[in-house]
């Protein structure tokens, strides 16, 4: 997927950032530039509450549901959107979600 304004290299350097979280969580830039977040949603509800997208274009963060029980819902930071809306809900187990940050708001690939 090409991002405006973001110039992407193919790299063996590339590294994902792999968090397990079980309780909410908000993905911090910090974590790295392609974060891979997996979900266990056994206990209650899991909401993941993205970073600000200004300033971030280009950064993917992907999310993935591990367990059948309850939902793993991905919220925009503030009022910035996922693909116009702002949550996403995940309710089948094993399903993932793969964001990627325009500068503005997160989109969908």
């Amino acid at each position: 997927m090409i991002i405006p304004g973001k110039t992407a290299a193919a790299s063996s350097d590339t590294k994902i950032a792999i968090l397990s979280k079980s309780a909410d969580y908000t993905v911090s830039v910090d974590d790295g530039d392609n974060v891979l977040v997996l979900a266990t949603s056994s206990g209650g509800n899991v909401t993941i509450t993205l970073y600000a997208a200004s300033g971030n274009a280009g950064k993917i963060v992907q999310v993935k549901k591990l367990v059948a029980a309850n939902s793993v819902i991905i919220d925009g930071n503030s009022s910035e959107t996922i693909d116009g809306a702002t949550t996403k809900t995940i309710t089948a187990i094993n399903t993932s979600v793969s964001l990627a940050c325009d500068g503005s708001n997160w989109v969908i690939y």
